[in-house]
Parts: C-alpha cells; sequence; structure tokens
C-alpha cells in the first residue's frame, strides 16, 4: 500500500459514517467517469476505423446522405410489414 493509499485510509477513518458514505461515493464517481471515457475512446478508435474501412471499399469521395438512409430503412419496413422481400 502506497504512503498516498495509507493518508486516505486514515483520513477517512476519521469521518463520520454519513462522510464515509460521501467520500466513498465521490471515489465510485470518479471511477465511473474514468470508464467511461475509455467506452468513448474505444467507441472512436472503432468508428474511426469503420470510416476507414468504408473509404477503402468505396472511395474518399464517397458520401451518403441522410435522406437517402431514411428512406431505405423506410423501404425495408414497409417491406417487412407487407411480408415482401
Amino acid at each position: 500500500m502506497t504512503i498516498l493509499e495509507q493518508e486516505l485510509l486514515e483520513t477517512v477513518k476519521h469521518l463520520d459514517t454519513v462522510r464515509q458514505e460521501q467520500v466513498l461515493a465521490y471515489a465510485r464517481s470518479l471511477t465511473q467517469a474514468n470508464e467511461s471515457k475509455l467506452e468513448w475512446e474505444e467507441w472512436l478508435v472503432r468508428a474511426q476505423e469503420s470510416v476507414r474501412e468504408l473509404r477503402e471499399y468505396y472511395g474518399a469521395d464517397y458520401a451518403v446522405g441522410s435522406k437517402s438512409l431514411l428512406d431505405e430503412a423506410r423501404e425495408e419496413r414497409l417491406n417487412d410489414l407487407m411480408g415482401g422481400r
């Protein structure tokens, strides 16, 4: 255990239960914030990889508009509802 960890434990030991719970909640929030940052960074890496793969396949100038994606999704859903395909 490091000196800092020992000092933290000694300091928290002298707090009342309510304050100890507050310290614990704060420490957990710091851990969760760090985990969220890692999840975000992982998502960003995957998104960048996906963009790179699409550019390799379709070329750098290829673009898809949101309207065309929406139209395609609507058409697929309509086909599902109508039992077609």
